[in-house]
């Protein structure tokens, strides 16, 4: 009986001993957890080396327009259209891009498109295609007679960037001229 009190007051004193070490470090990870937080704010955060400062205010105003170009690997044709607006270092105009594949079976298209315009008074679109490209095989019996056409489709990425003319574009702001 004295040897079963004493193996509970040893149990008892061990998981009292484990949750006190417990409780300790975890307030030193919430410490650490803080500072790792401090530190990214503080790297997200814009320092204003870049021309203009830290604000998001317009750079130029963009009239309404459109432009073409061709994804970087030669695949699709781009297409661009956009309304007037103003040209942030967040945002743009509201944009429309179309992407036509080049001579292969393709479905499954979602092209997105983003303005940047943050290298003085010029506006770039940057974005990407999401596709399915298809391959098609031909199925032959034994003969040598083909059966049918199967279509195996494969996913598929591409990127693209469009410099946008500088006549479309309304410099309203004397920090671009100041910076040359």
């Amino acid at each position: 009986m004295k040897k079963t009190v004493f193996m509970k007051v040893l149990a008892l004193l061990f998981v009292g001993t484990g949750a006190l070490a417990y409780s300790c470090s975890g307030d030193d990870i919430f410490e650490e957890e803080e500072d790792a937080r401090s530190l990214a704010k503080r790297a997200m955060q814009t320092r204003g080396e870049d021309i203009g400062g830290t604000d998001s205010g317009p750079i130029c105003k963009v009239l309404a327009g459109e432009a073409s170009g061709d994804s970087k690997d030669g695949l699709f044709s781009i297409k661009l259209k956009w309304t007037e607006g103003n040209l942030t270092r967040d945002s743009g105009p509201h944009l429309t891009v179309t992407a036509s594949p080049r001579g292969f079976l393709c479905r499954g298209i979602y092209p997105n498109g983003q303005w940047q315009g943050s290298t003085g008074p010029m506006a770039h679109v940057f974005g990407t295609i999401t596709y399915e490209r298809g391959e098609i095989e031909r199925v032959m019996d034994a003969w040598g007679n083909v059966v049918r056409f199967d279509t195996t489709w494969h996913r598929g990425n591409s990127s693209y960037g469009i410099d946008i003319d500088s006549s479309k574009l309304l410099v309203e702001d004397d920090r671009w001229n100041s910076a040359s």
